[in-house]
């Protein structure tokens, strides 16, 4: 199974009204909320599958892998908002796990949100129609969400790997340097991993590398800068894993039009 990251520098608020939603496995650094506004939409969160139909809507945590499958006709507003936009949400969803993350919004709700994101979408939002958007959701979820207290206030040591990763890919990095970093046996945390993510942790180690270098060759870094500011540590090595994630070596990347290259981020 393949995870997708957006890798990057995501923007502190980003919104999208889709039809028919469908993309494979991938995880945010920001939090994100799905409005069904019209149909039934199908989510995988952690693992868990959800039916989501018209009227509900979920929130993702930060670095929590999620699929949409769409199996029949929907439309659906999908949020993605920076922990910085809603700091007091982030500060109670580190120490409180969510339990029953699906809650049904309110018409009104849908309406006031509607006048406060254009359509078709804006260039940029102001940051107080964002902060303003955010708190509406946040309070929204806070008030109709289940949640329980984290045991030992801590999340998940998964996504304790997932966001220590993400920070380290760049570096020289491996199995155990994750578990010595994180005070966790590394045999138990590459066996959980592997089953939550769908990957070993070398691999989504790659992936993460791949997903920045591709970012950065869209941007007009060379081949060598892509390469090695990504953490790889040979061009060959670079060359092999971009062509099996991307599925063309990265000089034909390069040569093709920019409004034709696969990319791994939004």
């Amino acid at each position: 199974m393949s995870l997708f990251l957006f890798s990057k520098v995501e923007s502190l608020f980003n919104y999208q009204k889709r039809s028919r939603v469908s993309f494979p496995l991938h995880l945010h650094r920001s939090i994100e909320f799905v409005l069904v506004t019209d149909g039934v939409l199908n989510m995988c969160i952690c693992g868990k599958e959800y039916i989501i139909p018209k009227g509900y809507g979920v929130f993702i945590e930060p670095y929590e892998p999620h699929s949409f499958n769409s199996k029949e006709e929907n439309d659906t507003i999908i949020i993605e908002v920076s922990l910085n936009l809603c700091e007091s949400f982030s500060t109670y969803i580190a120490e409180y796990s969510v339990v029953d993350r699906r809650v049904r919004y309110s018409a009104e709700m849908l309406a006031y949100l509607e006048t406060l994101l254009p359509w078709p979408k804006a260039s940029e939002i102001s940051q107080i129609i964002a902060r303003t958007v955010s708190a509406v959701l946040t309070e929204a979820f806070l008030e109709h969400c289940e949640f329980s207290v984290r045991q030992n206030g801590k999340r998940d040591s998964v996504f304790d790997a997932l966001r220590y990763i993400s920070d380290n890919f760049r570096k020289e990095i491996s199995i155990e340097s994750v578990a010595d970093a994180l005070g966790l046996n590394a045999d138990s945390l590459s066996r959980k991993f592997s089953v939550t993510v769908g990957m070993t942790i070398p691999e989504y180690i790659r992936y993460l590398r791949v997903c920045h270098s591709a970012t950065l060759l869209f941007n007009g870094s060379s081949v060598a800068e892509a390469a090695f500011n990504s953490g790889f540590s040979s061009l060959r090595t670079f060359n092999r894993n971009f062509k099996q994630i991307i599925g063309v070596a990265p000089t034909e990347y390069l040569r093709s039009p920019k409004t034709d290259r696969v990319m791994l981020v939004q």
